[in-house]
């Protein structure tokens, strides 16, 4: 069943059983599910809210966001070539525990807006060598 999906020319669908499949269109049409590398033990298997779970696309597709049960995590896709994609390697996790996230929206590589049931704000972070540090 699927959750939700991000567009950027390609169609990122996330699935139920949080697998995410990529639909490229043109010639070349493809399908194909992406595999998740570098989870660490804690966050495998990857759990999505079947109620309220999303997939986003920065601004310039560098990096996919899969936000569910107050959690942002953070992919790199393994290569930025649409059509060689295959992996999301693992980031980390941004943990917004301070409400319901009722939307979120990525502004830029490394910043949301974030809408929940108590305020609307930016989160800012910076993503340095594959490492996310807040800011």
């Amino acid at each position: 069943m699927v959750q939700d999906f991000s567009i950027d020319g390609s169609i990122y669908l996330l699935r139920s059983n949080a697998s995410i499949e990529k639909i490229t269109t043109g010639t070349n049409m493809s399908r194909k599910t992406l595999l998740y590398k570098n989870l660490p033990a804690d966050r495998f298997p990857i759990q999505v809210d079947q109620n309220r779970a999303h997939v986003l696309l920065s601004t310039n597709s560098k990096y996919i966001f899969i936000v569910s049960n107050g959690d942002v995590m953070v992919f790199r896709p393994n290569t930025l070539t649409s059509a060689s994609q295959s992996e999301l390697w693992y980031l980390g996790t941004i943990d917004i525990v301070d409400d319901d996230i009722i939307d979120i929206s990525p502004v830029s590589d490394s910043a949301f807006m974030v809408l929940t049931k108590k305020k609307f704000y930016r989160l800012e972070f910076q993503l340095t060598d594959d490492k996310i540090l807040p800011r």
